[in-house]
């Protein structure tokens, strides 16, 4: 039988992970060597030997959930909006409050032609996401598409101050006419 050490996550970076705040981890193992799918199979082993644990019911959910978050990854790499909606629908049937899930809906929404559905999801997980210039440029992109190049532009500008001098970044601002290009002799 293992012995296990309770692990503390930073909660922001755990959310944007689809981590619980606390995970489990048998004491023989390194718990900066692990990924979020060991995290999962030590999770549903911990419920497994302590079912009443405090940890157990997350744990349990955080295993639960990862065959549908695969699903929704291979769709979405795949280009199947409809399926990876499903699949989203699925985790977050299990973890209502799992941000990747929500971001992973905003961007099927949006591919699916329905950016008013996507900025909602998008609003719902900001502040989780807000040091993730990813998540700024992806919000920005919808606002675009619903035609809103203020809010747009704002929000392209979020991303940048996160990577200054990303290209994608800042052609999107040159084409909102938001960074004008002066060239000279100089």
């Amino acid at each position: 039988m293992s012995t296990w050490q309770i692990i503390d996550l930073d909660p922001f970076a755990a959310a944007r992970a689809g981590l619980p705040a606390q995970v489990a981890v048998p004491t023989d193992v390194d718990p900066a060597a692990v990924t979020p799918v060991d995290l999962a199979r030590y999770g549903a082993e911990y419920a497994d030997i302590e079912p009443d644990g405090p940890l157990a019911s997350d744990l349990r959910r955080l295993a639960a959930k990862q065959r549908p978050v695969a699903e929704v990854q291979k769709a979405l790499a795949e280009r199947r909006w409809a399926d990876a909606l499903a699949a989203v629908e699925e985790v977050l049937a299990i973890d209502p409050q799992d941000a990747p899930a929500h971001l992973n809906r905003a961007a099927a929404l949006r591919e699916s032609g329905e950016p008013k559905a996507a900025l909602a999801e998008l609003d719902a997980v900001a502040a989780i996401f807000a040091v993730v210039p990813l998540f700024h440029r992806n919000r920005a992109r919808v606002l675009e598409d619903l035609d809103n190049p203020t809010a747009a532009i704002a929000a392209y500008r979020e991303a940048l101050e996160l990577t200054p001098g990303d290209p994608a970044v800042v052609d999107r601002l040159r084409a909102l006419g938001a960074i004008t290009t002066v060239s000279g002799p100089d």
